[in-house]
């Protein structure tokens, strides 16, 4: 038998804080926000939305899941930096909201949306100082609309038989630069247009004279929006919906070539596109593979899955407009990461506008986090830029620390068998 011995004597399970802290004090993230947030009450020992920021990575960059649980780590943290309790940190997001406005459907069917200027415009300066865009070239925009189930008060049944919020989400790269909320039950196409013109206004607000390129699934297939993206973007790539005359067209077509894109076997094909009148001439770039569903190809014939792209760029293969579609699968990962990671299967408020701006904030923290784990990983065995936030806190987060006076001054003791924390300064 272990014989064990329990000491409680001001000890945390997550040391590795203390470099997120500082990392944070010495990237500017914490000026900016509350450059760009503003002063919050009239006190000098009100917390500032840069506090509720750290809270936040208090919580979820120790794998926590909901508000509640900045109280693992606020009591040891709270003599050298300012970690406000949940009830605070409630308050502050709710202060931070922006009233919704309601769009009516032709058939007088009325949908909310929240677009948190505000918040949007502090999402794409953060990135921006963060590191997470390119510096040159175009930049690529993938956009989405997440589902984010949930039963609060204000949540609409939507299509995929959930209750929840309805975001469109725009990513570059790892990182998230827009996102506007919409009730659950509003169709991705309802306004799309609009939702789109704002985030370019945003963007090339907070990036001028920067090229983007636009992609996105068959949500996003509709004369309207490919019209007004059309002259936003150099180019765009956007997944085309089938329709019997098309699928007519492409099983009468002879001209099939093969080709092997990302190590998949597939056939391609290019074909001219002008139904959208003022979108100019554009190309429908199409892939099929056999269906293999079990049945006999001697019995039916082979049968086929098309996909098609449809783009305004006529320089590159078939074969690469393909394969470059395909790389949007990246950006998916960005939803698995906030549902799971970051708090988004969690929401803490019952109203809209006010989860709104915690997608947002999260949204900012999994930007730093990026950033984060680029700057770590290169010290780190085992860790990459690109690993989830559970991989993070077990190999660098979670580290047993304790706070020593020596020299007239607290220093920060962690208990460790690895050396690569003396890489980093621990005094705050």
């Amino acid at each position: 038998m272990i014989n064990i011995e329990t000491k409680h004597d001001g000890f945390t399970a997550f040391g590795g804080l203390a470099h997120i802290f500082n990392v944070m004090e010495s990237c500017g993230i914490l000026k900016l926000i509350d450059k760009e947030l503003g002063p919050r009450g009239v006190r000098r020992s009100s917390f500032s939305y840069a506090d509720v920021f750290k809270a936040l990575a208090a919580i979820y960059l120790t794998g926590g899941e909901c508000l509640e649980d900045v109280n693992r780590t606020r009591d040891f943290w709270s003599g050298e930096s300012r970690i406000p309790s949940p009830d605070v940190i409630g308050r502050s997001l709710k202060e931070l909201k922006a009233a919704g406005v309601y769009r009516q459907s032709e058939k007088n069917a009325a949908y909310k949306f929240n677009m948190a200027s505000r918040m949007n415009r502090l999402l794409v300066k953060s990135a921006r100082m963060l590191g997470q865009l390119p510096l040159s070239g175009e930049l690529v925009i993938d956009y989405d609309n997440q589902l984010i189930a949930t039963e609060k008060k204000d949540a609409e049944y939507s299509y995929k038989h959930l209750s929840g919020y309805f975001p469109g989400v725009a990513a570059i790269g790892p990182a998230i630069v827009y996102l506007e909320n919409r009730d659950g039950n509003a169709s991705v196409k309802f306004c799309q247009r609009e939702t789109l013109r704002r985030m370019f206004g945003h963007l090339k607000k907070e990036l001028p004279g920067r090229e983007f390129v636009f992609r996105a699934d068959a949500g996003s297939y509709t004369k309207e929006v490919l019209e007004m993206v059309s002259g936003e973007c150099s180019r765009f790539f956007v997944r085309a919906n089938a329709c019997g005359r098309r699928r007519a067209m492409y099983e009468e077509y002879k001209g099939w070539r093969k080709a092997e894109v990302d190590g998949e076997r597939l056939e391609a094909a290019d074909f001219c596109f002008d139904d959208f009148d003022r979108c100019g001439h554009l190309r429908l770039v199409v892939q099929r593979a056999v269906n293999d569903d079990g049945e006999s190809p001697d019995l039916f014939g082979k049968q086929y899955t098309y996909r098609a792209i449809l783009t305004n760029d006529f320089l590159m293969t078939g074969e690469e407009v393909i394969s470059f579609y395909n790389q949007r699968g990246a950006a998916e990962r960005n939803f698995d990461m906030q549902n799971n990671d970051f708090g988004w299967s969690h929401m803490p408020f019952s109203d809209m506008a006010e989860n709104t701006v915690f997608l947002i904030m999260t949204a900012i923290l999994k930007n730093f986090y990026g950033m984060l784990a680029r700057e770590v990983s290169r010290h780190v065995p085992g860790l990459k830029a690109t690993s989830r936030v559970k991989r993070f806190v077990n190999k660098f987060v979670s580290v047993p620390a304790k706070w020593v006076r020596t020299g007239r001054r607290r220093i920060l003791k962690l208990f460790s068998p690895y050396n690569f924390y003396d890489r980093f300064a621990y005094r705050i």
